[in-house]
């Protein structure tokens, strides 16, 4: 996906080209039932980040039927002033900071999790593909161009 330009901001062709290239846009496995992520909303580490912006939106085009839960986690030492802003009210933590994790779970098998302390997008990537028992997932195509004729 084009750093520069969010996918949102991009020609359509653009954007589905986008998403049928790169890290996540594979197939998964038939047994896994759904992937959520949870991590602290603000002052979080850079690679759930980076993941939910590059790699998810390319997990969920080549898996639609597949359910994605993102759980952001209030942060209680915010100064938000507005008792209307995400972080207003939030309980604070007795066991410190939680830190990120993602769950994969499965039809048949109990649900595996995965913390995502100090790994970058590619890392999570490779990690969701190791516990979803992919070895290399099943790439998809991106459409093909048709040319029109004038």
């Amino acid at each position: 996906m084009p750093a520069a330009k969010a996918l949102r901001r991009l020609p359509l062709r653009e954007a589905i080209a986008a998403l049928s290239a790169g890290d996540g846009a594979t197939v998964l496995s038939p047994a896994v039932k759904g992937i959520s992520i949870s991590f602290v909303q603000k002052n979080a580490e850079p690679g759930p980040r980076e993941f939910l912006r590059t790699i998810a939106p390319r997990i969920a085009y080549a898996n639609p039927t597949l359910p994605f839960a993102i759980h952001r986690v209030a942060d209680p030492r915010s100064k938000a002033l507005d008792p209307k802003a995400p972080d207003a009210g939030a309980a604070p933590w007795t066991d410190g900071t939680p830190g990120p994790s993602l769950v994969v779970s499965f039809h048949e098998r109990p649900e595996q999790t995965v913390p995502l302390r100090h790994l970058s997008a590619e890392q999570i990537w490779k990690q969701v593909l190791a516990v979803a028992g992919e070895e290399g997932g099943q790439a998809i195509e991106a459409p093909k161009e048709e040319k029109v004729e004038a």
